[in-house]
């Protein structure tokens, strides 16, 4: 005998949404259709024998709630009635199944079985989502076993990344939260495993093995459901059962069985293929050289094993259950353990290395040089360069001049004879420096650390001034670990407890080039769940669920290897270093720099800057009730959460040093000649003549910021055939605050500043030059009104919290109507709110951290008009005294060598004169109305077709749900000032006009006496108020005191409207299947045309994609035994136990961003192209690429940001798996073999299309979007 059960999903169960547990509800009649009062329910748990019994009301109503997903069979007991016994019931996460029982007149001693035959529908409730069910989650092809990337795939979900975007570099741990959302919103979603919240870091990813469902609810309009504007997503590890059951596993991928992404392959083929010392037989061929080409475009081999193992069952203990030595009925343990230890490759890279000559230790010879021999560079135009002798008036440069990197001796500074107020150094003869002149302390462990050369041309130099003759590929040795253990135990049939914990580490080791791995980093992630839950049953209607859990997440970059050789280890480095690094415990290797003027980096030193851990925490304390009354299913609860984070601290203590040419080269100016850095740099180290010097000081912070819910709902079924879901949530979300106050919480505009009377009077007094240089344009403000400052937490009343507390209610309805058997129509309308805390936010701590820097000497030469100039008084070089490097940090006035930071000692000056970005005191997260309808039916036995429409306004957006575009400036030259058109505005080289600057800080003379902590932190170290002269356009804005000011804004809305079409089909006859289109359409108001706009304008949203397709199936092949084909003797052992599966993801690119650029044509959409070409991805020709015809700051927006259709490649992702399983051990096991292949087509994606009209590579397709290609993987398990 078979029925028909309804599934009701996501409905009656308040913490179903969050723990995923279930419900069974349902009434009993007699054969009149008259309900029978008083009978008993006992809900039996198939596979761990755990009992709920219930007894129906006086509507005939029973409900089971808080139940463990899993196979069910419902008994019925009523006087004067046969026995019934329903079996074959799923009960899926977080679902509720109605099983309405019709009894049969007769004797309780006759019993009636019926195999129920689940129903997908939901006729039950406003919600929508969907749940993966086990086959699904062990059959389809993820990367690395990682389950959690299915969630990208399911009902509701957009994403704008593909699934196979995995480790290369970091472990998709979470998913990638950022990505996929629901309703308009990437990266708000809300995580939670066995019922406690990720925290912001995702989910713990456990092995497809150890989850028993995950469910993801896109809708949410159960109250109970908040904290998330995304989607909400549950998972549930497998527990223990009264048979010992467990899987043990080995995945394997070697990277040379993955193919190239577009990019790499083209660089190979140029770089190895078609390279002259590839090729035998050409006059160029090196086998050396080709080896270094193939190592650095080529596949490295490097390989992964992916071991996991479970195993769950009945715990036995003696002395329990009354004497019984098992834990049958009662006790269960289910445990998973992954270990996934893989090699990735860092992108390669060059680097400029000393050669064996030029270097104090020589490594060939593992000996000192006899000199440093420099003498051997070439200059760019291959000339070797010669002495050069300065031959008055010395306006041009004489005979020898083209020596840019010819070396000139520190010591031998003097007055240049033929331009008074300048200075010239002698060369060292012949390019060589005498050994006896190399003075830094750490010039033999740099020499002996860095490597020699291995990409050599002429003189072991290559490419622009020599650089880059070190080429070299970083190997990633990685190890995931994950350990999760579940215990349930149900002591009587009213109280079921549970136990679950969950561990991943992550070590991800970047292997370095220096001799004693100092530059080998790791990268470590370290996450710990624990959830402790109890339900406890009063009475026949009455379910009280409680959780505890904890979730801590800590994440921290690391050069351990740094730490032995601490600063104290280096004879003749002053021992005030050491001490200040072990006062401060970071006592490491300090660090060598070599960063010229200009930027960038010239040689490889060893600095590696250490930090400390930083912990995200969040400790959660939920409890539910759910009473059942008539066909009234209520329920209450709420919720408090500890979120914290702490971190902070680190830097580079013991001091870091950067070297240049400053010192080391002819004149104490480049007006004469261009010197290069490659052999005067080093040459600086090894002299130890450092050009700066700087320790950090970095405050650490414990920041938190509690939350607290309530909520209470009632799902009534009005009729059979009609069920109403009401609720109201209600969240109090308090600011985040500081342990001790150690940060800047807003910007107050009515902040008095001390400098405000110098700074207006010095305005004033310009104020006639400043008109004359405005011309024609609109004359500047006759007074400028100084003011605005920020506030400290605490700091003269003001509040400690960053911002303030966030209060909403959040009401929400839902319902669903039964139109047929086979269909269903449901509806829902919510508010709700995102939520943003201290687990994902950093504090500002501007003076409570701060870095000493001190240069080498006060004028950057060492000599002045009244003798030496040298920082320290130590310092003596001219007179062969100690150089600089012998004394790096000189004496402050307060008798310190390191400066303390000052804490909130600046008050409104501590932003002075600086860009600053900061959150407004009123912030609050984005609310969202949310509304969805939704057509369902069933097609037989288990598949459903629904059609969804969802819809969605939001409101309060800011930087948290859509990234930067929200920031806004609050000091913006007025619109007065900009210019329309599509030629270059004539107002920037007018409004660039250097004035005398108002902020001079000889303006301010008084505040040197009256507050002299804020003259020497906030003044004099910044270049804001040392200069004389700032450009006319910087006094035009309001606050002119500030270089910039931007807010995080909250002036951003979304439209969302989406059409959403999708068949399900749950395992049945060997196959299931997913299958889901989504047509979205998506406009946000997050762009601010232009600087000086008030609100920002509405856009074409890169949030959601227009077109998503995204198909999962799993085929058991109908062969072998007790199957249709191949089922007996030789042909079902060759041909049985096959399964095959697949995924495919289809989703349209981004728009591509444009900026306010010059078009010659009439209508922008006209640039748009089909196809996929990445010398040209839109019509160029119609744009101006003359440098002088570009728009510039005071240009109007008049190009939009994006244009319809111009789009980014978009992901065309193809994933499919082969497995056999097959029985051994008399079938007592199951061996299974796997075979995987991600992206099987190699559709790699085009990255960022390069929109600079200047530029030759405009129009063009970047590099991939990541390394990923086509890549396979194989596996075997056994099962048991």
């Amino acid at each position: 005998m078979t029925a028909t059960i309804t599934v009701l999903l996501f409905s009656a169960n308040a913490l179903a949404q969050i723990t995923g547990r279930g419900t069974l509800l349902g009434h009993v009649t007699d054969p009149t259709g008259a309900v029978v009062v008083g009978s008993t329910v006992m809900v039996t748990n198939v596979a761990t024998g755990v009992k709920v019994v219930k007894t129906t009301d006086k509507a005939g109503a029973y409900e089971a709630d808080e139940l463990i997903p899993g196979p069910y069979t419902v008994t019925v007991d009523a006087n004067g009635f046969k026995t019934l016994i329903r079996q074959g019931i799923t009960l899926i996460t977080g679902a509720t199944v109605l099983v309405d029982v019709p009894l049969q007149i007769g004797s309780e001693r006759e019993s009636v079985t019926v195999v129920a035959n689940a129903s997908p529908l939901n006729n039950g409730s406003g919600m929508d989502g969907q749940v993966l069910e086990s086959v699904i989650i062990a059959g389809t092809p993820v990367p690395a076993d990682n389950p959690v990337l299915l969630m990208k795939l399911s009902r509701g979900v957009t994403s704008t990344t593909g699934l196979d975007l995995y480790e290369n570099g970091s472990y998709n741990a979470g998913g990638n939260n950022a990505s996929f959302g629901a309703f308009g919103i990437n990266s708000a979603n809300q995580f939670n495993t066995d019922g406690t919240p990720g925290g912001g870091h995702g989910v713990v990813p456990e092995p497809a093995d150890a989850v028993n469902e995950m469910q993801t609810d896109t809708s949410g309009f159960d109250a109970q459901v908040g904290k998330t504007l995304g989607v909400n997503i549950t998972m549930t590890t497998k527990n223990g059962t009264n048979d010992y059951h467990g899987t043990v596993r080995e995945m394997y991928q070697d990277q040379r069985w993955q193919a190239f992404t577009h990019a790499g392959r083209m660089n190979y083929i140029n770089n190895v293929t078609l390279n002259p010392v590839c090729e035998t037989g050409q006059s160029a061929y090196s086998a050396a050289l080709c080896a270094i080409a193939q190592e650095k475009f080529g596949r490295a081999g490097t390989h992964e094993h992916n071991f996991g193992a479970t195993i769950g069952g009945p715990i036995s203990l003696p002395y329990l259950f009354h004497g019984k030595l098992n834990g049958k009925d009662k006790l269960f343990f289910f445990f998973s353990y992954i270990r996934n230890p893989f090699t990735g490759v860092a992108p390669a890279q060059s680097l400029t290395v000393p050669t064996a000559q030029e270097r104090y230790y020589n490594p060939t010879t593992k000996a000192l040089n006899s000199v440093l021999d420099f003498s051997d560079e070439v200059s760019p135009t291959g000339v070797p360069y010669t002495n050069y002798t300065e031959t008055c008036p010395g306006t041009t440069a004489a005979a020898g001049g083209n020596s840019p990197n010819q070396i000139y001796d520190p010591a031998t500074v003097a007055a240049a004879p033929c331009r008074s107020g300048h200075y010239v150094r002698q060369p060292f003869a012949n390019n060589q420096i005498p050994i006896s002149r190399v003075m830094n302390p750490m010039a033999k462990f740099q020499d002996y650390e860095v490597p020699l050369p291995n990409n050599c041309g002429v003189n072991c130099t290559v490419g622009a001034n020599g650089l880059g003759n070190y080429t070299y590929t970083r190997l990633q040795p990685q190890v995931f670990q994950s350990f999760a253990e579940r215990i349930d135990y149900t002591p009587t049939e009213n109280d079921r407890f549970f136990v679950s914990a969950n561990k991943y580490t992550y070590v991800q080791e970047t292997k370095g080039v220096s001799t004693d791995d100092i530059d080998d980093q790791f990268a470590d992630q370290d996450n710990f769940s624990m959830t402790f839950g109890y339900v406890r049953t009063l009475g026949a209607r009455t379910v009280i669920d409680t959780s505890v859990g904890y979730n801590r997440n800590a994440s921290v970059t690391l050069f351990p290897n740094a730490y032995k050789f601490p600063a104290s280890s280096f004879p003749g480095l002053p021992s005030y270093l050491g001490a200040q690094a072990t006062a401060i415990g970071i006592n490491q290797v300090p660090g060598i720099t070599f960063s010229p003027p200009s930027g960038g980096s010239i040689y490889s030193g060893v600095t590696k800057t250490n930090s400390i851990p930083t912990y995200s925490k969040v400790a959660s304390f939920r409890t539910g009730i759910t009473r059942q009354q008539g066909d009234h299913s209520l329920k209450a609860g709420f919720e408090f959460q500890e979120q914290g984070r702490d971190g902070g601290g680190g830097g580079n203590v013991p001091g870091s040093f950067n070297y240049d040419y400053t010192y080391t080269r002819q004149f104490d100016d480049t007006a004469l000649q261009t010197p290069q850095q490659l052999g005067p740099a080093y040459a600086a180290f090894l002299m130890g003549y450092q050009t700066t010097a700087s320790s950090d000081q970095n405050a650490l912070y414990n920041e938190v910021s509690p939350y607290f819910s309530g909520y209470v709902n009632d799902t009534w079924r009005i009729k059979p055939k009609l069920t109403l879901i009401a609720g109201i949530r209600y969240e109090y979300e308090f600011g985040p605050t500081e342990k001790d106050n150690r940060l800047i919480t807003h910007w107050d505009p009515s902040q008095q500043l001390i400098i405000a009377p110098g700074a207006e009077a010095a305005y004033l007094t310009n104020l006639t030059a400043y008109k004359t240089a405005i011309g024609t344009l609109p004359a500047p403000p006759s007074a400028i009104a100084v003011q605005g400052g920020p506030v400290y937490a605490g700091q003269n009343g003001a509040s400690a919290k960053w911002w303030r507390d966030a209060r909403r209610l959040l009401p929400r309805v839902a319902l669903a109507y039964q139109l047929k058997p086979s269909i269903v129509l449901r509806g829902g309308f919510g508010v709700f709110s995102d939520s943003y805390n201290v687990t994902t936010a950093s504090p500002d701590q501007s003076g409570f951290s701060y870095t000493t820097s001190d240069a080498a000497s006060t004028n950057g030469i060492g000599v002045g008009p009244s003798g030496p100039t040298w920082s320290s008084s130590n310092v003596s070089p001219q007179t062969g005294g100690p150089v600089p490097m012998s004394d790096p940090f000189f004496t402050q006035a307060s008798g310190q060598r390191f400066i303390s930071p000052v804490g909130n000692a600046l008050g409104n000056m501590a932003k002075a004169g600086q860009s600053w970005t900061y959150y407004p005191a009123n912030f609050s997260p984005a609310k969202e109305e949310r509304w969805q309808v939704t057509y369902e039916e069933q097609l037989g036995a288990k598949g459903l077709l629904a059609i969804d429409y969802n819809g969605a306004w939001i409101t309060h957006e800011s930087t948290v749900e859509d990234g930067a575009g929200l920031d806004h400036g609050q000091a913006q030259v007025p619109a007065q000032y900009y210019t329309g058109g599509n030629t270059p505005s004539p107002n920037l080289a007018i409004l660039s006009t250097q004035v005398l600057n108002p902020f001079y800080i000889g303006n301010f003379s008084g505040v040197q006496t009256s507050n002299p902590t804020v003259y020497n932190f906030a003044l004099a170290s910044n270049s804001f108020f040392t200069s004389k002269t700032t450009s006319l356009g910087a006094l035009l804005h309001p606050y002119p005191q500030q270089a910039g000011l931007i807010v995080h804004g909250m002036d951003g809305q979304t439209r969302f409207n989406q059409l959403g079409v999708s068949y399900l089909r749950r395992m049945s006859q060997g196959v299931a299947l997913n299958l889901i289109y989504q047509r979205t359409f998506q406009y946000d108001r997050t762009f601010y045309m232009n600087a000086f706009d008030p609100l920002p304008s509405w856009i074409p949203s890169n949030n959601s994609r227009p077109s998503r397709l995204t198909v999962t199936g799993v085929w058991d092949l109908p062969l072998g035994k007790q199957q249709k084909w191949a089922n007996t003797g030789l042909l079902s052992a060759i041909f049985g136990g096959f399964e095959f599966s697949a995924t495919d993801e289809q989703t349209q690119g981004p728009l591509v961003l444009f900026g306010n650029l010059a078009f010659a044509g009439t209508n922008p959409a006209t640039i748009r192209k089909n196809g996929v070409n990445y010398s040209q991805w839109f019509d160029t020709s119609q744009f101006i690429t003359a440098s002088t015809g570009q728009l510039n700051t005071y240009n109007l927006r008049v190009f939009p940001p994006y244009i319809d259709g111009v789009r980014q490649q978009g992901y065309n992702d193809v994933n499919m798996g082969l497995q056999r399983s097959a029985p051994i051990f008399k079938e007592r096991a199951h061996l299974l073999m796997r075979f995987q292949c991600m992206d099987v087509f190699n559709h790699t994606t085009a990255g960022a299309i390069n929109t600079s009209p200047t530029s030759t590579q405009f129009g063009t397709a970047g590099a991939d979007v990541s390394n990923f290609a086509r890549w396979i993987e194989i596996a075997g398990k056994i099962t048991f």
